[in-house]
């Protein structure tokens, strides 16, 4: 609450945005520690994203309605999760039927060839995820409050 959740947020949907990237560039040749350094950069990134996001939304409702708050903002968190994995998965087939249907061959088989197109999809929509984490609040309202309150020394 001290830093405000914007640039936690932000920096957190960069370093998603920056491994989705990473993974796009593996080969079927890549070592498992490759991937695994690009899953714990996601897994950082989605650490920075999700924690202040959750405090700024449970900050942002009077306290005799946070449960409720607490209910949707799972809601929307798992209605949102299942949307994203049928749209990444849609995308997936999408380009590989019209990859499988291409004459142009490529150096790269179909299946890696989609999966990198959509490691590229994703990191373009992470991307425009850094918009809306702009307009989050850099600090929170009752940590300013107790700051104004608080002696100087």
């Amino acid at each position: 609450d001290r830093n405000g959740a914007r640039i936690l947020a932000v920096s957190g949907v960069l370093l998603v945005s920056i491994s989705m990237l990473w993974l796009s560039l593996f080969r079927t040749d890549h070592a498992l520690f490759d991937v695994s350094c690009a899953l714990l950069l996601r897994g950082f990134g989605l650490g920075l994203l999700v924690t202040p996001v959750s405090a700024v939304t449970m900050n942002s409702v009077p306290h005799h309605r946070v449960a409720m708050a607490s209910s949707l903002s799972s809601l929307f968190q798992q209605v949102g999760g299942a949307i994203g994995i049928a749209a990444t998965a849609s995308f997936y087939q999408i380009w590989l039927g019209w990859r499988m249907r291409s004459t142009s061959g490529g150096a790269l088989s179909p299946e890696l060839d989609s999966l990198r197109a959509t490691f590229m999809f994703g990191a373009a929509l992470m991307i425009l995820g850094v918009i809306p984490s702009l307009f989050l609040p850099r600090r929170s309202a009752h940590v300013a409050e107790a700051e104004q309150l608080a002696p100087l020394d």
